[in-house]
């Protein structure tokens, strides 16, 4: 009998007699339409250029039980767009605006994730940005006041806007001012994101590059909005230094602001009684003063998130030999490489990074990184000769419930495919909560987990998984099958329970194969029966309708 039950048993579940029960948890998901927007810019020597748009519509292909996260790629015959510019030697300089048409950023009100996907805007530049040159980003955003509560990383750099948020439900035009350094001949990204206090959402729609010949190049550059604005009792200050050195620091009314690469940003306390506060900005070289600026600040506004705390970046740079050994370290992070894994001398840095500095993980990946939240290290593009190893500390307090340091691995991002992308694994250092693994090219660096999904498939049920049993108990666990016991009908019932994962919102069938001595000839043998519990729908009086408001039942 006991031989005849298994037999039975492997042909009802090989013959998907499980069917029902997978099918009640299977997803649908709809597919975007997606839009390219064709951008004409026409060169003149006039101060305003007409633009012509076009815009067509293509529907991408639906398909069901199928979620696609590849990023979006880049027609460049059809993206020709030219960056604006007033200045007739620089009329030529042409740059790409980047599809999606609309870029979301924040955590979408329906699926609760912020795709990272419509976070970047990609754009190239075909020719060289003089030192004395300004550049401009022009675009349209919602959500957001002004281009202060921004919050975007331009190539390598930090990020920088979004300490101080306000917002606002309209449409309005932003012309925002960064330095020529920061952009590049080629392909350029800027990444734009929120801090993750703020639990907001913002849009930015018909994105341009506008560069203008500068007559006189200031040193010392601050950003300011049209109506000089302060926070209550806080100013927030930001800009760039040109031509600036490696030890350049911003004094902002005897407080030193964030530097990182000539540009800078801070909060700075002022007196919220005053009509009109003034912040003085110095640059400096070392101890030497390159130049000074006073801010005139008028108006008053309220804001809806701020970060009053300044941040230190941490920053290391070293000069790298050919045939000397490399080693580099910082805290959280750690490089060594042998003689001779480059051809020839570089400067390599390494930076801490913020969860605003770096592309957003996957949705099924926890970052542990320690120390900071992610590394960026410097010169991109650049591929060894050997294999580097690299040393990424990890968060214990930031593991969830359940998993462990050998489930950690180091993920670097790709910028071609846009995604994070595991590292070759090498061992794991538990006495120093360090993963290391081997690359041999730099970009930024992350610890994560990658989480299994909590849905009813195989990756998330295994019945013989060690998590969640009791310790010290032999049957924790193990199904055991009750013998008969007396009844008031005279039959021998036995009954054997099935484990299955739980659906949506713990929704769980009870599955059991039953045996009654009385019962005939039933699926799974004589007296044994396999009962599928099923929600049923009567029909005969018309297909019921999914109506809060009207009751077809």
């Amino acid at each position: 009998m006991r031989n005849i039950f298994i037999t039975y048993l492997a042909v009802l579940l090989s013959s998907g007699l499980f069917i029902y029960v997978d099918k009640n948890y299977n997803f649908n998901t709809k597919s975007n339409n997606r839009k390219t927007v064709n951008t004409v810019v026409n060169n003149s020597t006039q101060e305003s250029n007409p633009v012509a748009e076009e815009i067509t519509e293509t529907e991408a292909p639906v398909e069901t039980n199928t979620v696609v996260l590849e990023p979006t790629v880049i027609n460049q015959s059809q993206n020709q767009v030219l960056l604006n510019s007033s200045v007739e030697e620089l009329s030529e300089v042409p740059g790409v605006v980047a599809e999606p048409e609309v870029y979301i950023v924040g955590m979408d009100e329906t699926t609760h994730y912020d795709s990272p996907l419509d976070n970047t805007i990609h754009f190239s530049i075909d020719k060289e940005i003089n030192s004395d040159s300004k550049v401009y980003l022009e675009y349209e955003l919602y959500g957001l006041a002004d281009y202060n509560s921004v919050c975007m990383s331009i190539n390598d750099y930090t990020s920088q806007g979004g300490m101080v948020v306000c917002t606002n439900q309209e449409w309005t035009t932003q012309v925002q001012e960064i330095a020529p350094y920061q952009v590049q001949k080629g392909q350029n990204s800027i990444v734009l994101n929120l801090h993750e206090s703020f639990q907001g959402q913002y849009k930015l729609r018909n994105f341009n590059v506008r560069v203008e010949k500068s007559k006189k190049q200031e040193q010392l550059v601050i950003r300011q909005n049209e109506l000089r604005s302060y926070y209550g009792e806080y100013a927030y200050v930001s800009g760039f230094v040109n031509n600036y050195s490696k030890n350049v620091r911003i004094i902002a009314n005897d407080i030193e602001l964030d530097c990182y690469k000539g540009t800078f940003e801070g909060i700075i306390p002022v007196n919220s009684e005053n009509e009109e506060n003034t912040v003085l900005v110095e640059a400096y070289s070392g101890d030497e003063l390159l130049e000074s600026k006073t801010v005139s600040l008028e108006n008053k506004f309220s804001y809806t998130y701020i970060q009053p705390v300044n941040r230190e970046i941490d920053h290391v740079e070293i000069l790298a030999e050919p045939n000397m050994d490399f080693s580099l370290e910082l805290p959280g992070i750690s490089l060594n490489a042998p003689a001779g894994f480059i051809e020839n001398s570089v400067s390599i840095s390494v930076t801490g990074l913020r969860s605003i500095d770096m592309p957003l993980p996957d949705v099924a990946m926890i970052n542990v990184t320690g120390e900071s939240d992610g590394f960026r290290c410097l010169p991109h593009g650049s591929v060894f000769n050997e294999d580097m190893e690299i040393s990424v500390k990890y968060d214990t307090a930031a593991i969830p419930y359940g998993y462990g340091p050998e489930e950690i691995r180091t993920f670097y991002y790709d910028e071609v495919f846009e995604k994070w992308v595991m590292l070759p694994y090498d061992t794991v250092d538990i006495a120093n909560n360090m993963i290391i693994s081997k690359t041999n090219h730099f970009t930024d660096f992350i610890n994560a987990i990658l989480k299994t999904p909590e849905l009813p498939t195989n990756e998330a049920f295994t019945p013989t998984s060690l998590k969640d049993l009791d310790y010290a108990n032999p049957l924790a666990g193990i199904n055991i099958m009750s013998p008969p016991v007396a009844n008031n009908s005279g039959t021998a019932n036995l009954s054997f329970p099935i484990q299955v994962p739980a659906g949506r919102q713990g929704m769980q069938p009870n599955l059991a194969i039953t045996y009654n001595s009385d019962g005939g000839s039933g699926n799974c043998g004589v007296g044994w029966e396999f009962n599928i519990p099923s929600i049923t729908v009567d029909t005969r009086w018309g297909v019921p309708r999914y109506s809060s408001e009207l009751e077809t039942e």
